[in-house]
């Protein structure tokens, strides 16, 4: 299909050079890649004490609940899961790099780490401490451009990978491939295992090969590890076991109370190893927030440490592990049932899970939120009777059989049927459910009452960036059906240009719209069909062609060429010499004017100090005789610029007022020397609009530059770029508030069904002749702006993705049947609109 196509769906005419034909089988290769078909949707789970990941069958890592310290590695520190439309599809991946996948993920307290498919480990969230072994304190992953690949891998030393990471509350370990062990982070109970108490990885040189490994004894080596929230335990090459770290509760098993690892000479042949009873064996071993479990050979399971809830399964609240005598034939097995074995088990912060050989799942301890996912709130093992065949097994649902188990603050099963259900408490959607309330402590919500958490579905995501690089926050991504170009899902990419969307498995097209008229509309992927199915489908980096350009330079001193601090450059019209963009330049005297529409422009160059004469680009003095620097779209011409020094002129006195208005924080006041017009000063408005000029005493005139090109360039009072002559005079010091005329305007409305409630999320476009001019996305209340539009005719169309409704303002099914609205320099145009969200698109 060739010649104009009005692509719908997405609201605006745009003529498409060339469309796939419809059915069409998807191109080989497509620019997508899809999960691998038969795979589970969730492959491992990780809970943690306020948050929840899940791997990916194709390695990719998705995680949800709290999100203020970062811990979720999207860029922001919104929560997710606690509203509804926030999972599956809709849930984006942690970015862990170009071409990296996960092999495991591990859950701090407030941080993340996973091991990536090469063997290295990236850690994102909270740092105070160090704990994610960068050598400093900054978080990550709470801002946009902190993951991917600006995300550093952890220095484990040269030629060193890891096997398996953990995480506690503030530190992280390592098992290396040469079976040492290295831990960074918090080390205030000598959780590192070094012998001190001194902090590793905040600070640079702490970490790859000056970071000490753990010293496990002569010949010994590590085979697993664990963290609790500030202890460590491993399992070593002869099948013993050795733990570390914080001891108040005797989870370190030793018999005392006794801290090992912050003081020296504790660790190495002087840490005992755990005494877990004549001719046991461990398969396995966990630690919980303040316990340790071990699977030990024939399915049993010991636990020792704080057992005030009695997630240590034995019948009584008394701590094990803190006393002498108390640990080897001692300590008792955890009654799991007549004829019943362990085959995995999770303990969590203050409760024990175990999955048991016929696939069922048993939970002791703390219950407060419903952990032990038995539909109340009473705990269980801390009280004579309650183990055993007593306790009843948790109701996974009609026919389902558990084959992992995760636990935490609240607790996960990844079930046989490749779905994951989460119980207990739920603050922040850390169960992954769209809301915060808790499951498991009441009659009625476990079984098939008990949703499966959605962790991934079928959908498209990828990252929007524009030619000529960078991303594209706030990109509209429309995804479409290849037969009428109808909308099939949309969304809004992040801060990251990153985005995500469920759409029906099928073949489909994206489309994007920048979030300005900077970049061309276009189609992501070259345009290939996409085969969606099998869970989300990755499109490549999608990028957007350019429609604006840029001028780069250096402001220089004419005689020295050293670089002019203070200078400014302007883009001027020259055919009106109205003002389009501005910009500083920095310490080197580097400027770049973006946002330039292709085509002819003059440069100013100026010297906010007065130290130096303005110039125009072509060297010259005045604008009549000053060279035209071409712009091409996506492209930055070089226009730099020497400008002559002059005396400087005194202060003495002050210039003062306030620019207001939309350009008060962007604005340059300049002044001249009203006798002979010459420059005399120029001034950056503070946030609020305040400026200041020092200059001698005397009559100026001023004027007033917005930046942005959203106002138009004044003298004082209200005289236009020509009205020099006429312009009224300051006499200095003085007071002096300026308010330029607007030279854009704006559309601003409501969008609501057609009940009169609000629609959140709709997006508003509105094209002009040359193409699209603006976007925006309504918010809760249904409203929305779109600011600095330059005068003239437009259309707009108003989109809802969710349910593919749409009209076209204002109220008609086509783009060619909308009716045309002015927009005028200061104006701002009402555009409501009513979409049927539920009857979907007219």
């Amino acid at each position: 299909m060739t010649g104009a196509l009005v692509a719908v769906a997405v609201a605006v005419a745009i003529a498409v050079a060339s469309a796939p034909a419809t059915g069409a089988a998807p191109p080989p290769g497509g620019g997508a890649t899809t999960s691998p078909s038969g795979v589970p949707v969730v492959a491992a789970l990780a809970a943690g004490e306020h948050q929840s990941c899940g791997l990916l069958g194709d390695g990719r890592v998705s995680c949800w609940g709290e999100n203020d310290r970062a811990q979720l590695g999207l860029g922001d520190e919104e929560h997710r899961g606690d509203d509804p439309g926030e999972m599956g599809a809709h849930l984006l991946t942690v970015d862990l790099g170009t071409g990296r996948t996960a092999t495991a993920v591990t859950i701090g307290n407030e941080h993340m780490c996973a091991l990536l498919d090469d063997g290295s480990v990236k850690c994102w969230g909270r740092n105070d401490f160090g704990t994610l072994g960068l050598g400093d304190r900054e978080w990550r992953g709470d801002e946009p451009g902190e993951m991917g690949d600006a995300l550093p891998t952890v220095d484990l030393g040269t030629g060193r990978t890891a096997t398996a990471v953990a995480a506690g509350r503030y530190h992280t370990c390592a098992l290396l491939d040469d079976g040492t062990v290295k831990c960074w982070g918090d080390n205030g109970e000598g959780e590192l295992g070094l012998g001190d108490t001194t902090d590793r990885g905040d600070q640079p040189g702490e970490m790859g090969d000056a970071l000490p490994a753990v010293d496990l004894g002569t010949g010994r080596t590590a085979t697993a590890i664990t963290a609790g929230r500030s202890h460590v335990c491993v399992q070593l090459d002869d099948g013993s076991l050795k733990c570390w770290g914080y001891n108040r509760s005797g989870q370190l098993g030793l018999g005392d109370d006794e801290f090992r690892g912050d003081e020296p000479g504790e660790m190495g042949d002087a840490l005992p190893t755990v005494d877990l009873g004549t001719g046991r064996t461990v398969s396995s071993l966990v630690a919980g927030g303040l316990h340790t479990c071990a699977l030990l050979d024939g399915g049993a399971v010991k636990c020792w440490g704080y057992n005030t809830f009695g997630q240590l399964g034995l019948g009584g609240g008394g701590y094990r592990g803190d006393q002498p005598n108390e640990m080897g034939d001692s300590l008792p097995e955890v009654d799991l049932g007549t004829g019943r074995e362990a085959v995995a088990f999770a303990p969590g912060a203050v409760h024990t899970c175990a999955l048991l050989d016929d696939a069922s799942v048993r939970c002791w301890g703390a219950n407060d939120e419903g952990q032990l996912g038995l539909g109340d709130t009473s705990d269980r093992g801390d009280n004579p009777g309650e183990m055993g065949d007593a306790l009843p097994a948790v109701d996974l649902g009609t026919g389902r059989a558990a084959t992992a188990l995760s636990a935490r603050g609240s607790t996960c099963a990844l079930l046989d049927d490749g779905t994951a259900r989460c119980w207990g408490g739920n603050l922040d959607g850390r169960l992954g459910l769209g809301d915060e309330e808790a499951r498991g402590d009441q009659p009625g919500e476990m079984g098939d009452a008990l949703p499966p958490v959605a962790v991934s579905g079928d959908g498209v995501t990828g990252r929007v960036t524009g030619a000529p690089g960078g991303v594209l926050p706030g990109a509209l991504v429309a995804i479409l059906d290849p037969a009428d170009f109808s909308l099939d899902g949309g969304a809004v990419a992040n801060d990251d240009g990153r985005y995500t969307t469920p759409v029906p498995a099928g073949a489909h097209l994206a489309y994007a719209l920048g979030p300005t008229d900077d970049h061309q509309p276009g189609f992501l992927g070259a345009p290939d069909l996409l085969a969606v199915g099998g869970g989300l489908t990755v499109i490549g980096d999608g990028e957007l062609e350019a429609r604006t350009g840029a001028v780069t330079g250096t402001v220089t001193d004419a005689t020295s060429g050293a670089p002019v601090a203070g200078a400014y450059a302007l883009a001027l019209d020259p055919g009106t010499g109205a003002i389009e963009r501005g910009a500083p330049a920095d310490a080197s005297g580097s400027f770049t004017l973006a946002g330039l529409q292709p085509g002819s422009h003059l440069v100013a160059y100026l010297d906010r100090s007065g130290a130096h004469d303005a110039r125009f680009s072509g060297g010259v003095p005045d604008p009549g005789s000053a060279t035209a620097v071409t712009v091409a779209a996506g492209g930055a011409t070089v226009a730099d610029a020497a400008l002559p020094a002059r005396p400087a002129l005194p202060g003495g006195t002050a210039l003062t007022g306030r620019v207001r208005g939309a350009s008060a924080p962007h604005s340059l006041v300049v002044a001249l020397r009203a006798d002979d017009l010459s420059f005399a000063r120029a001034a950056l408005t503070n946030p609020t609009g305040g400026y200041g000029l020092a200059v001698p005493a005397g009559r100026y005139l001023l004027g007033v530059v917005d930046t942005t090109g959203a106002h138009r360039f004044e003298w004082f009072d209200d005289r236009a770029a020509d009205g020099l002559a006429q312009a009224t005079p300051v006499v200095s010091p003085a007071t002096v508030d300026l308010e330029p005329d607007a030279a854009v305007g704006s559309v601003a409305g409501t969008v609501a069904d057609r009940d009169g409630a609000p629609v959140a999320g709709a997006w508003v476009v509105v094209v002009r002749p040359s193409g699209v001019a603006g976007t925006a996305v309504t918010a809760a209340d249904g409203t929305y702006g779109i600011d600095g539009l330059p005068p003239d005719n437009y259309r707009a169309a108003f989109v809802h993705p969710a349910s593919g409704a749409r009209v076209y303002w204002p109220a008609a099914p086509t783009y060619e049947d909308g009716a045309v609205f002015v927009v005028g320099a200061g104006s701002v145009s009402g555009l409501n609109a009513e979409l049927d969200v539920t009857g979907g698109a007219p």
